[in-house]
């Protein structure tokens, strides 16, 4: 997505990437994980887990990094496994 002055408001997801910021030709290149980007009265407004400058030639490793370390099915335990059927069934029971 390219924001260009004057730019309406605008809020979008993020998902796992690289952010190219240019402000008067020079480029910053910002790796993230998941989150939020809110464009406001010409200001722009990153939330996100974890960000790494990086460059062009380095952006694929940032991403995979990044990707690695923010695996959200790794951090899924066995418990956790159990209450989500728990629910599941709970929830069949009820319809």
């Amino acid at each position: 997505m390219g924001i260009l002055p004057r730019h309406v408001p605008i809020i979008a997801q993020l998902k796992t990437g690289t952010l190219k910021l240019v402000n008067e030709g020079k480029s910053i290149y910002i790796g993230v994980c998941r989150g939020y980007f809110e464009l406001l009265d010409s200001r722009a407004y990153v939330l996100t887990e974890s960000a790494i400058l990086t460059d062009p030639e380095n952006k694929d490793a940032v991403i995979a990094d990044l990707k690695k370390k923010h695996d959200i099915t790794s951090e899924i335990t066995e418990e956790t496994k159990k209450v989500v059927e728990a629910i599941a069934g709970f929830k069949a029971l009820r319809h």
